[in-house]
C-alpha cells in the first residue's frame, strides 16, 4: 500500500470516527428512551389538559377522559364551586366538597415529590368549561437531565472534532502529496538520467525537508557525475600520452627505422620509462580505489612523532636537491610526544603532500616542514614558496581527480592531495589547505597526541 493510500486512510479514520461515534452514541440513546418507561414531561401533561378540559369541567363523563391520562400523571377536577368532579388522587373523592386547607397542605408537602400545576379557568371569551383541574407528574430525573447534556456536549464536541481534522487532514494531506508528487517524479527522472533540474519544495515541514535533502543529493550527484566526466578525460589524456608514445618508438624499431644500435638502446629505454609511468599512474588509481572501498584499515600504534617527522625531513632534503629545490624543517616536539598512526600510511600523507609542494615549485624553490604542540595535538605545516592557489583551487584542492590549472601540464590524476586527505582522516586527524595566489601555499596536518606515554 502506497503511502499517500496509506495517510488518505488516516485522514478518513480522523473524520469518519467521530462521525460512527457520534451516530452510535444517539442510536444507543435511542434504543434505551425506547426501553425505558416512558416519563411524561410537563408539555405533554399540559397538552392532555387543554385537550380534555371541557370533558373534565363540563362534559357527561369527565371519568373517560381521567381514565385517558398520560402514562404517571395524576389530574382532579373541580367545580367553581368547590366540589370535585372527578379525580384519579386518592386524596380527591368525587363529588365530595373540596376543602381548600387540605388542598393548600397537599400542594405544599407533595410539591418535595412531584411536579403540581393547579390551572383555574374563568370567563373565556371563546367559551368553554370553567373550574379548576390540578395536574401532578414527576420531575425528570437528574440522572437524564445529566445525561442528556453530556450527549449534546459529546455531539458539539464531536462536530468539531469533525471540522477541525477534516481542514487539517485536507492541509497536511495536501502538502504531503505535493511533495510526495514532486519527490516521485524527481526519482523517475534521475532513473532515466536527468540531473538537470531543481526541487521547490512546498511548506516547511518534515517532507519539505526531506525535499531539500534530496534536492542536494541531486545536486551532489551532478557534480560527482561532472567530476568523474571530467576524470575519464584526464585519465584518456594521461594514459594517452606515453601509450602514444611507447607505440611510436615500437614501431620505429619494429620497421627498422633504427639501424643504429646506441639509438635503439634508447629508444627502449623510452619505452621502459613511459612503461614505469603508465604502471606508476595504474597504482596510484588502484591504491586510491581500495582506500575509498575501504579495504585498508589502518593498524595504529603510538609512534613518537618527533624522531619521525626527522628522518622524512632528511630524506626529502635530498630528493629536493635533486629537484634543485631547497627543503628545511623544524620540529619542536618533545622527543616524548606521542602519536597513534600506521606508520607506513602516515609516512604517504606527507610524501603525497611534499611530492606535491615539489611539483608546483620551481627551480630554486623553498619548501619547509613545521611541527609544534597545539594543545593537546600536534600541528604539522608544510609550506613553499610556488605560485599558489586560487581560493576555489584551495577549497576543492583535496577533491579526487581535481587538477588546478598549474597542474594540467603535469602528470598524475590529481590524486595526491586526496590520498593524504583519506589516510588522515582514517587516522582521526584533520588536514587543510590555505594559499594567496602568487604568494605560496600550506597544508597542515592536525594530529592528537596519543594516550600513550612514551618513557
Amino acid at each position: 500500500m502506497k503511502t499517500r493510500t496509506k495517510l488518505a486512510f488516516l485522514i478518513g479514520g480522523m473524520v469518519l470516527i467521530p462521525i460512527v461515534v457520534t451516530l452510535a452514541a444517539v442510536a444507543v440513546r435511542v434504543s434505551r428512551i425506547e426501553r425505558e418507561e416512558k416519563i411524561p414531561v410537563a408539555a405533554t401533561a399540559v397538552e392532555w389538559m387543554h385537550e380534555s378540559r371541557d370533558e373534565l369541567l363540563g362534559g357527561e363523563y369527565p371519568h373517560d377522559a381521567i381514565e385517558e391520562l398520560p402514562y404517571d400523571v395524576e389530574a382532579a377536577a373541580f367545580t367553581t364551586e368547590g366540589k370535585v368532579i372527578a379525580s384519579s388522587l386518592p386524596e380527591f373523592e368525587p363529588d365530595e366538597p373540596l376543602d381548600f386547607d387540605f388542598l393548600f397542605r397537599y400542594l405544599t408537602e407533595e410539591s418535595y415529590e412531584r411536579n403540581i400545576l393547579l390551572q383555574a379557568f374563568g370567563d373565556d371569551p371563546e367559551g368553554g368549561a370553567q373550574g379548576t383541574i390540578l395536574l401532578s407528574y414527576p420531575p425528570v430525573p437528574r440522572e437524564r437531565i445529566t445525561r442528556d447534556r453530556a450527549i449534546e456536549f459529546f455531539l458539539f464536541m464531536s462536530a468539531l472534532v469533525v471540522v477541525f481534522a477534516g481542514g487539517m487532514g485536507y492541509l497536511i494531506l495536501r502538502g504531503i502529496r505535493s511533495n510526495l508528487f514532486t519527490l516521485e517524479q524527481a526519482t523517475g527522472r534521475i532513473a532515466a538520467g536527468d540531473l538537470d533540474f531543481e526541487l521547490r519544495p512546498s511548506g516547511n515541514d518534515e517532507f519539505a525537508s526531506l525535499t531539500r535533502a534530496f534536492d542536494e543529493m541531486r545536486a551532489a550527484l551532478k557534480e560527482e557525475y561532472a567530476r568523474r566526466s571530467r576524470f575519464i578525460m584526464g585519465v584518456s589524456h594521461d594514459l594517452r600520452t606515453p601509450i602514444s608514445l611507447i607505440e611510436g618508438y615500437a614501431e620505429a624499431l619494429q620497421d627498422g627505422l633504427v639501424e643504429d644500435a646506441e639509438q635503439s638502446k634508447r629508444y627502449l629505454g623510452v619505452i621502459r620509462e613511459k612503461a614505469d609511468r603508465l604502471n606508476a599512474l595504474v597504482e596510484q588509481l588502484i591504491g586510491f580505489s581500495r582506500l575509498q572501498t575501504s579495504e585498508w584499515r589502518a593498524t595504529l600504534e603510538p609512534v613518537a612523532i618527533a624522531p619521525f617527522l626527522r628522518e622524512l625531513g632528511r630524506r626529502y632534503r635530498m630528493d629536493c636537491e635533486l629537484y634543485g629545490r631547497e627543503f628545511s624543517w623544524a620540529v619542536e616536539l618533545s622527543e616524548k610526544t606521542v602519536v597513534d598512526m600506521d606508520e607506513q600510511m602516515a609516512t604517504r600523507v606527507f610524501e603525497n603532500i611534499i611530492s606535491n609542494s615539489i611539483q608546483h615549485t620551481g627551480n630554486g624553490g623553498h619548501i619547509r616542514l613545521e611541527a609544534r604542540p597545539d594543545a593537546d595535538r600536534v600541528r604539522v605545516e608544510i609550506s613553499d614558496d610556488g605560485p599558489g592557489m586560487s581560493s576555489e583551487e584551495a577549497m576543492r584542492a583535496f577533491e579526487p581527480f581535481y587538477r588546478g590549472s598549474s597542474s594540467r601540464r603535469e602528470g598524475g590524476f590529481g590524486l595526491g592531495l586526496a590520498n593524504a586527505k583519506a589516510v588522515a582522516e582514517a587516522h582521526g586527524w584533520e588536514i587543510s589547505a590555505r594559499s594567496r595566489e602568487g604568494s605560496g601555499a600550506s597544508v597542515v596536518v592536525s594530529m592528537p597526541l596519543s594516550s600513550v606515554k612514551r618513557t
